[in-house]
Order: C-alpha cells, then sequence, then structure tokens
C-alpha cells in the first residue's frame, strides 16, 4: 500500500494482505491492525475503515491478549492512540 498505484502498487491486493493478516491472529495481534490503518487506509483515503481499524483496537477487552503479544499490542496501542490524533492531517 506504500506504493503508489503510477508506480506499481495494487491497493486491492494490500486490502487483501491485510485481512488475512488480521484474520490469522484472530484479530488479537494489533501491529496488522496499525499498519493497516497507517498505510492502506491513508493511500485509499478511507477514513470510515480508518476509524474501524482504531475502534477494533480500542474496544479489544484488555487481558484476552496471548501472553507472547501483550507488549507488542501495548506498544501498538499507544501508536493507534498518536495515530488518532493525525487524522485530520492524514485524510482530505
Amino acid at each position: 500500500a506504500a506504493t503508489p498505484v503510477p508506480l506499481g502498487g495494487d491497493l486491492n491486493k494490500a486490502r487483501l494482505n491485510f485481512e488475512k493478516a488480521i484474520a490469522s491472529g484472530k484479530g488479537e495481534f494489533f501491529l496488522a491492525h496499525y499498519y493497516y490503518a497507517r498505510a492502506y487506509c491513508v493511500a485509499a483515503q478511507d477514513r470510515a475503515l480508518f476509524m474501524n481499524l482504531i475502534n477494533a483496537v480500542r474496544e479489544h477487552p484488555p487481558g484476552n491478549n496471548p501472553p507472547e503479544i501483550c507488549l507488542i499490542n501495548a506498544v501498538m496501542k499507544q501508536k493507534i492512540e498518536k495515530l488518532v490524533l493525525l487524522e485530520d492531517d492524514l485524510f482530505f
């Protein structure tokens, strides 16, 4: 998604790959949500999906994460909150 369409980027393929990543992590690995929102949603200018991904992370019940991803999810939650602050600059 980071590669512009005129330079060979494929938003459909990127979307499918992000959806597969979220599904394979059963929605519990927030790294995929963050990069889906940051890379794909911004490139596609899909503000609704951006907010759906943000809200999925925000609404995820605390303590339901497998222990091996607790730290990365905590970091991703912080990064997602910072990303929300940039929302108006990212979408036009």
